[in-house]
């Protein structure tokens, strides 16, 4: 069971499809904010980050949220925000009845 406690990392994802600029032009820039959500994040062993950083491979994470009608439909056309960092989607799938697991993958 992941007690609300757990979940201590706000976290804001956004869509990843080019938006339009006040003066009409269509630029390559996250929308506005898709939905927002407490999440409890895992950035796997210090082995696992250890040896990604030796092999100068991605870093990803875990982001555990409640399932909502939002985090559902969260896939990888959207990017996350977490830690100062911005993040791309690479997954979404059900833990449990009532939580998400999203995986992500820091952006280069």
């Amino acid at each position: 069971m992941d007690g609300a406690a757990a979940r201590d990392r706000k976290i804001v994802f956004r869509s990843n499809e080019p938006t339009e600029s006040p003066t009409g032009e269509m630029v390559p820039d996250p929308g506005e904010p898709f939905a927002t959500a407490m999440a409890s994040v895992n950035y796997g062993k210090a082995s696992e980050r250890r040896q990604a950083g030796a092999d100068s491979a991605e870093a990803t994470a875990t982001a555990r949220v409640l399932s909502t009608e939002k985090t559902r439909a969260i896939n990888a056309d959207h990017i996350a925000e977490l830690d100062e960092a911005t993040w791309n989607v690479a997954g979404n799938v059900p833990w449990g009845r009532r939580h998400r697991d999203i995986t992500l993958v820091r952006r280069a």
